[in-house]
């Protein structure tokens, strides 16, 4: 009997319909139950059993037909598989096409199984190369992944540390799966991400310039652990997601970074921004780490972004906040030399943390800034339109030039400040309100060491506490309101006295002061008018020089400190119908007018070298002394009191009431108790008012005088009874007392 072959078992691949034989062996008994086959090898043989052309030289096999690979494949060292033009390749699932050779692909490759390359594969230009959703690319270590066509992926790939995938130019990489780089990717070409795209720590994605592109669209999220570094263009659309916990580089000409999705910067996170990153539409780009605008860089805003507390934003380009956009911060915001921070108008910007604006360093806002944090500024801060809205409940340090055309409103609780030793300037609206006070000024307030020019048609508006030591010039309106207590101080830190000129209008309200301090200087310009109102105050320790108006009102004070020094100058007018207390000196060139209802209260000195004019129901009381060389005249009362003194020079006039001289209490008692030997003494002003010792009582007249005497001083002083004694028999007398008893 003879014997016959067993037949071969025949591992296939379909070959355009046919049958290639991939692997000759014999069928075992139980196959089902046996492992899979170990991977054909690539050589000529099994080449030629897909269908394909051997090249012995360049042991190359070319398939330009349409192959379906259902058996695993292994692609030796040496060796390369070429799709031709003609040629689709597919890899079945659960199917693995191992590469330590190469991989070049003209034509179609489709993959639902495994890629495993460790060598090199590259995609000619215009070929697709497709990894199905069963699909795995792998990029195993000392792997390469050139792509000059379509590589596309809705499974899973991954480029291991040390690998490269070059994406080049005109070429199209896309990722609708699962894409983990640990390695490097260098592209000049297009980056397409609907998935979810890993960059590891230690790993790198370069966009280069001349065409490179990131897209993440709108189903995808890009994690970046490494090193994301754009020459090109990035694109973040609506609803995708690029979390930032590595470095992401926007290099200086770069065409831009463009979100309108949700950019997140961790922690651990930083961002160098050195073109134009825009965040618009929908976008939301939220900072927990440090991001650095650059030289050239251009962050601009018309969506939402959000500095968080322990956050660093770092501008020395252009960082624009567009209409309608809002900019929340609770970090920290620095706008270096160089930088502009701008808020149009329409936009909003918050922030609870702190705004520092360095030397050479501009704030334009046209918008609204919101601040319960704080504001520093040496360089030069803008508000720049009437619309323009600086609201501060926190604190401001003007070191620098702040300017305002529109409103700058603060309210000051215990904590916050305004701080200026630099120039503000203010064409708009100055409120500064709070729940500060006279009390603890040095808590919270408004205080400037520098100059504030309050401009012609602008308003200062305070009903808080408000220092000025150095320069303060009013062309515009100063209101103060219940609360507000305005001191003009002098400087110890600059060793300068503070000077405030009017030449506006100042309101002093109800529940208001206005303070000049010390050797501080306030004038009153010659079209300028300070009106304190009822319940207001205005004087100080000063030197007050008026060649304007100052109205005092019904139920207002003027009330001047012993070391104040009033120089009513030519074309001054001083006008009350309040009280006016002078303890300082009054110099009148001219003219001074207490009108009814109205009292002046002279405790030291006044020149009068102008006009005085003392209206019917008007008091004058002087317990000082007046040189009278003008004109007075006095429809009123004026009365001299104690050792005061009222004189009107040869060149003076007097016309109307006389002076009524009320004496010291005792004068003439004094004189006739001396005159009947006795000691006389003053004892007070209610009660026992003075006393006679060792009189004598040695003539019928001596104790009448004296008892007269007394009886007009107890009148004189306000009370209607009282006594003089006792009185004895005897010549010479005890102590006798004048004692008024009601």
């Amino acid at each position: 009997m003879s014997s016959r072959k067993k037949r071969p078992f025949a591992a296939a691949v379909s070959v355009a319909g046919a049958t290639a034989v991939l692997l000759l062996g014999a069928v075992p008994a139980a196959i089902a139950s046996k492992p899979p086959p170990r991977p054909v090898v690539l050589a000529m043989n099994s080449c030629k059993s897909l269908g394909g052309t051997w090249t012995k030289s360049s042991s190359t096999c070319t398939i330009s037909t349409t192959v379906s690979l259902t058996t695993s494949l292994s692609i030796p060292s040496g060796t390369t598989l070429l799709i031709g033009s003609s040629g689709f390749l597919t890899v079945a699932k659960n199917v693995t096409l191992s590469n330590a050779g190469t991989v070049s692909n003209q034509g179609h490759v489709e993959i639902a199984g495994t890629i495993a390359n460790s060598s090199t594969v590259t995609n000619g230009a215009g070929a697709p190369f497709v990894v199905e959703a069963t699909g795995t690319l792998t990029n195993a270590p000392g792997g390469t992944i050139a792509n000059n066509g379509s590589l596309e992926s809705t499974g899973t790939w991954t480029n291991a540390s040390g690998d490269v995938i070059n994406n080049n130019a005109g070429a199209v990489l896309y990722n609708g799966g699962t894409f983990t780089n640990d390695g490097s990717v260098d592209s000049h070409g297009q980056i397409h991400n609907g998935g979810t795209l890993a960059n590891n720590s230690g790993a790198t994605i370069t966009i280069r310039s001349g065409g490179g592109l990131l897209v993440d669209f709108s189903t995808g999220t890009i994690t970046n652990r490494g090193t994301i570094d754009s020459f090109g263009t990035v694109s973040n659309d609506n609803g995708a997601t690029l979390d930032n916990y590595g470095t992401l580089t926007e290099e200086a000409n770069a065409p831009a970074l463009g979100n309108s999705g949700s950019v997140l910067n961790e922690a651990s996170g930083t961002i160098a921004n050195a073109t134009l990153f825009s965040n618009a539409g929908t976008g939301v780009l939220t900072n927990s780490g440090t991001f650095s605008n650059n030289s050239g860089g251009s962050l601009a805003n018309g969506a939402t972004v959000t500095n968080n507390a322990g956050a660093t934003i770092t501008n020395a380009a252009l960082l624009r906040n567009e209409d309608p956009g809002t900019f929340g911060n609770n970090g920290t915001i620095t706008n270096n030399s160089g930088g502009t921070l701008q808020n149009d108008q329409g936009a909003t910007l918050s922030s609870a943390g702190t705004i520092t604006n360095n030397t050479g360093g501009t704030i334009n806002n046209a918008g609204e800034i919101d601040s319960s944090g704080t504001i520093g500024n040496s360089g030069t801060l803008g508000n720049n339109i009437p619309a323009s809205l600086i609201n501060n409940t926190g604190t401001v340090m003007n070191g620098g030039t702040l300017t305002n055309h529109g409103t700058f409103s603060s309210t000051l609780a215990a904590g916050a400040f305004v701080t200026n030793t630099g120039t503000f300037d203010n064409f708009g609206t100055v409120s500064n309100d709070g729940s500060c006070s006279t009390q603890n000024g040095f808590v919270c307030g408004f205080t400037s060491r520098g100059t504030i020019t309050n401009e012609s048609g602008a308003s200062f508006n305070t009903s808080t506490y408000l220092e000025t030591e150095n320069t303060f010039i009013n062309s515009g309106s100063v209101t103060e309101t219940s609360g507000g207590f305005f001191l003009n101080q002098y400087s110890n830190a600059l060793a300068y006295p503070g000077h405030l000129t009017n030449d506006g209008t100042i309101t002093v309200g109800f529940g208001a002061s206005f303070s000049g301090n010390s050797v501080n200087v306030i004038t009153n310009g010659s079209d300028a008018t300070i009106t304190v109102n009822s319940g207001g105050n205005f004087g100080g320790p000063g030197n007050f020089f008026n060649s304007g108006t100052i109205n005092n009102n019904s139920g207002g004070f003027l009330d001047f400190s012993a070391a104040a020094d009033v120089i009513n100058q030519t074309g001054g007018i001083i006008t009350s119908s309040g009280s006016f207390e002078l303890d300082g000196t009054l110099d009148n060139s001219n003219t001074v007018t207490i009108k009814t209802g109205g009292t002046l209260t002279i405790t030291h000195a006044a020149d009068f070298h102008g006009t005085i004019n003392n209206d019917a129901g008007a008091s004058i009381d002087n317990s000082g002394s007046v040189d009278n060389s003008g004109d007075v005249e006095n429809s009123g009362t004026i009365t001299d009191e104690c050792e005061a003194t009222f004189t009107t020079e040869a060149v003076g006039t007097y016309n109307g009431n006389a002076v009524v001289a009320n004496g010291c209490p005792g004068g003439q008692s004094q004189i006739d108790c001396q005159s009947q030997g006795g000691t006389f003494a003053l004892l007070g002003t209610t009660g026992q008012l003075w006393s006679c010792t060792h009189w004598f009582n040695n003539s019928p007249t001596a104790a009448p005088t004296l008892q007269a005497d007394c009886l007009a001083d107890i009148l004189a002083a306000g009370f209607s009874k009282g006594s003089f004694g006792p009185v004895t028999s005897d010549i010479t007398q005890g102590t006798s007392y004048c004692t008024e008893t009601g």
